[in-house]
């Protein structure tokens, strides 16, 4: 089933553009606070760096988008559409024209439930009403505006994360089996590495408003790198996303009124470990935010190199198409039940006590999967949007490189790129090739839950709608 809605492109020739942004904090406010990544419950109680909900709205007179980035490790659709919903009501945005997505640091409060974690009481609350005061505030900073879009390479901080490994050395999966070929994050294995399981996406992808007098509004970036990690122990932290945002105001000296942000992209294999390059012995570990500021050092001097060069157009006009995609879940068989069963028992509002390793979280996934309860299918909300003669593609996953270049490649725009973990969560997106070379990311599970043809899906029906935002543009 599709359920299909469409924004016209603007024809009215007097209409100018504006635009606004606004950072609302979304730290939390009640600690400690369980965080968001671990297959178990961890408590924090120290907050490192500010946690954002960052965003950015554009109106071409006719069509009104907003873009909201939010410093979460995931956030479940039913967050994001209340937050949608109470902007809505209070600017008139259209819910199917807001795109808010997590740049899934790894060092944020839970906001969904994951394996064995479960947000608190508190912070799925606070974010549903700081979510929509971003986009509300951003809206109530409208002013007249020029915006750009660009595109500039950089490979040196993305790396393939699933290597390749000599046959018989893997070790068993947590099922129990012994067929799969690649492994994330080969650490110690450089002797039996054969070659990256898949390609990386160097873009980074810069989108950018300025006020008429030339006072920057908003950066807003995308780069397809899982994250850079290394934050002090026990404690919450935007990581170089948050860092990458604070660069990028410094450098362009942005008054109270400016913001700047960072999305993810297509990172689902990404990180910025070269397992190529073996470690150097006695080579001193880095100190706790050193690589993070290392690495938006380096992003946003490159970002505000192509805002510097960037051409900005006070007269560029907007699209949006969002589409429901319905794509089947990937559910355990009878024999993978059974397996389970054996391991946990039936499932039980005790069944969580008794998981004391990785198989049994997996165990464990297993049995809420084959769960009458459990549905059948998923329910994707895919978005196109368009800027001048860019594109943005949306997804509620964590994407696969090569899915991103697919986009591109099947994409009539002059520039695309892909935002990841947009408007929900549906869990890790291989490629049918990646799920035939088995590894972490293709584990059944609550965060490897679809179909083996997802991805194919998804990418067919946002290369139709790109195709089509191109179409009705002319």
């Amino acid at each position: 089933m599709v359920a299909l809605k469409f924004s016209p492109v603007a024809a009215a020739e007097q209409s100018v553009l504006r635009a606004g942004a606004a950072a609302v904090d979304i730290t939390p406010t009640v600690l400690p606070a369980p965080i968001g990544n671990g297959w178990t419950r961890r408590m924090i109680d120290r907050v490192n760096d500010p946690l954002w909900a960052r965003a950015l709205v554009i109106d071409d007179g006719v069509t009104t988008l907003a873009m909201v980035v939010v410093d979460s490790t995931l956030v479940s659709r039913e967050i994001y559409d209340d937050a949608k919903r109470t902007a809505e009501k209070a600017t008139g945005i259209p819910a199917s024209h807001i795109l808010m997505s997590a740049t899934h640091n790894h060092s944020a409060p839970a906001a969904a439930e994951l394996a064995l974690n479960v947000p608190d009481e508190h912070y799925p609350k606070l974010l549903r009403e700081k979510l929509a005061r971003a986009v509300i505030e951003a809206h109530r900073r409208l002013e007249p505006a020029k915006v750009g879009v660009a595109a500039v390479n950089e490979p040196s901080e993305v790396f393939n994360r699933r290597w390749k490994i000599r046959p018989g050395k893997i070790p068993p999966n947590p099922f129990g089996r012994t067929d799969d070929q690649v492994k994330m994050n080969p650490g110690g294995m450089a002797g039996d590495l054969l070659e990256p399981a898949g390609p990386i996406d160097p873009q980074l992808s810069i989108v950018a408003a300025q006020a008429l007098d030339g006072r920057p509004i908003a950066l807003f970036a995308t780069y397809s790198l899982h994250y850079v990690g290394g934050v002090p122990g026990n404690s919450f932290s935007a990581d170089y996303f948050g860092e990458f945002a604070r660069q990028v105001k410094q450098r362009l000296d942005g008054d109270d009124r400016f913001t700047a942000a960072m999305a993810n992209g297509t990172s689902g294999d990404i990180n910025n470990h070269n397992y190529a390059q073996a470690p150097v012995n006695g080579e001193k570990r880095p100190e706790p935010m050193q690589r993070i500021r290392e690495v938006a050092s380096k992003l946003a001097d490159r970002a505000v190199t192509a805002y510097r060069n960037m051409k900005l157009d006070a007269g560029t006009t907007l699209a949006v198409m969002e589409r429901t995609l319905t794509v089947k879940h990937r559910l355990p068989s009878a024999a993978d039940l059974a397996w389970a069963t054996q391991m946990l028992g039936p499932l039980s509002a005790d069944t969580v006590s008794k998981v004391t390793h990785i198989p049994g979280v997996y165990a464990y996934e297993t049995l809420r999967m084959a769960d009458p309860g459990f549905p059948q299918t998923a329910e994707l909300k895919l978005q196109a949007f368009r800027i001048g003669q860019a594109a943005i593609a949306t997804i509620p996953n964590e994407v696969f490189a090569q899915s991103g270049l697919n986009i591109r490649a099947a994409s009539p725009f002059q520039t695309t790129f892909t935002v990841g973990l947009a408007n929900g969560y549906h869990g890790y997106l291989p490629t049918p090739e990646q799920h035939a070379l088995g590894g972490y990311e293709t584990w059944r599970c609550r965060w490897s839950p679809l179909e083996i043809d997802a991805s194919t899906k998804i990418e067919a029906a946002l290369a139709e709608m790109l195709r089509s935002l191109q179409a009705r543009s002319r």
